[in-house]
């Protein structure tokens, strides 16, 4: 199993948490993957990332600044950096 986490550099908990609550208030937004990036009427997983750090702290994950964001664009931006595990098996522990 290969595990990808991206860590957006230069960012504290404060801005993390706007981008978190800007996220947040996209629940229920229609979801597709050929809306443009700077639509704000549907998304897809790496707009919405992209979107949350870039309208709430101006921060631009997108590498390529293309039409739209891959999560290719954003592991290569300038601004993340990749950490990648790589595992036989993955246990998660859950306590209620």
């Amino acid at each position: 199993m290969l595990l990808i986490f991206v860590y957006i550099k230069n960012v504290d908990i404060y801005d993390m948490v706007k981008a978190q609550r800007y996220a947040g208030s996209k629940k229920g937004k229609p979801y597709s993957v050929s809306a443009t990036k700077t639509s704000t009427s549907k998304y897809y997983c790496s707009k919405l990332v992209w979107q949350s750090y870039k309208n709430t702290i101006g921060t631009d994950l997108d590498s390529n600044r293309g039409a739209i964001v891959t999560p290719a664009d954003i592991d290569r931006s300038s601004k993340t950096v990749s950490l990648i595990f790589f595992c036989k098996c993955l246990f998660i522990l859950y306590k209620r």
